[in-house]
């Protein structure tokens, strides 16, 4: 093989793997940062969806309805202000009879005249759910009261349940914000030095509230989920680097092949024209000078031929 093919082939299978190599691992940094972002959007998932049910299991258990029994009025309201001057009213929800939907209500718009109520009925916790039939009990009024207190242990709970169904293993602290202010963190024995945080984004937070979830590094946990393509890119790489190598060895293995038939011939020529020559050169010195008639000077020139065609002979038969 011509030495510059050869060396142009090695150039071409050189940058082949060096592509290759390169492509793999752009492909699998560019695969675990976005594991890393994954990681972190579902961390702040499992937030969300823990206050989500912290708050709405509260809800459900400190609903209390009213239900003006002596009217059939869909606009029926109560003056909820008496009953309620020493409570934080959160949310206030009436039925709509005619849409048959349930209308989310301002604090005060209800402060009307209540004269025409006589008797009231008053469902508490999940009492309320018991009553099904919507059209006759239109003039009901949902009263949400919110809760000052939290139980961060429940919320920490919750949100460990969370994170097991994402099969997220992770360190992690919980805080809670007022404004600039920090009303809770959890294990405050510990020291946090550049942990990464996602905040909640739940609609039951108020304004000023903010809930934050400090964590580790999420390096292990993002190369846990791209280890498959790791592996597979690595396995892929590994083949062809191998193939090419494989194709290098036989072209190597050619290249050997060819100098050595080279060299055989250039050996075979040259002891293949020893015996020519030596045979021509006796047969044209019988003839050139009339050896033919000398019988001593004959017998020793065929001699010469005959033992250079032995050894032609004997060539061939090597050969």
């Amino acid at each position: 093989m011509n030495t510059k093919k050869y060396r142009w082939i090695l150039y071409l299978i050189t940058i082949t793997i060096i592509a290759t190599i390169t492509v793999q691992v752009y492909w699998n940094y560019n695969n675990y940062i976005q594991n890393k972002q994954r990681v972190a959007n579902e961390i702040q998932l499992s937030l969300d969806n823990a206050i989500e049910e912290y708050f709405a299991d509260i809800t459900k258990k400190s609903r209390v309805a009213f239900l003006d029994t002596t009217s059939n009025h869909t606009n029926t309201s109560i003056k909820f202000k008496t009953f309620f001057s020493k409570v934080k009213i959160d949310t206030l929800v009436k039925p709509n009879a005619v849409t048959k939907r349930f209308e989310k209500l301002k604090p005060g718009i209800l402060d009307t005249d209540v004269d025409h109520i006589s008797a009231i009925k008053v469902f508490k916790d999940k009492n309320i759910d018991t009553v099904k039939d919507f059209e006759v009990f239109a003039n009901k009024l949902f009263i949400a009261i919110s809760h000052d207190s939290i139980e961060y242990t429940k919320i920490d709970s919750l949100l460990k349940n969370q994170l097991s169904a994402k099969k997220i293993v992770l360190d992690y602290r919980l805080k809670h914000y007022a404004g600039d202010s920090v009303i809770f963190k959890s294990n405050t024995n510990n020291v946090v030095l550049n942990w990464k945080g996602v905040n909640s984004k739940s609609t039951f937070l108020k304004n000023n509230e903010q809930f934050r979830v400090l964590f580790k590094d999420s390096s292990l946990e993002a190369l846990k989920r791209s280890s498959t393509g790791i592996l597979l890119s690595l396995l892929l790489s590994l083949t062809i680097i191998s193939c090419l190598f494989y194709l290098l060895k036989i072209i190597n293995k050619q290249k050997e092949l060819a100098e050595i038939k080279n060299d055989l011939i250039s050996n075979i020529t040259h002891e293949f024209k020893t015996p020519i020559t030596t045979v021509s050169t006796a047969i044209e010195a019988i003839g050139a000078f009339n050896a033919i008639d000398d019988k001593e000077k004959t017998k020793k020139y065929l001699s010469i031929s005959s033992l250079q065609l032995t050894k032609l002979h004997h060539m061939v038969e090597k050969l």
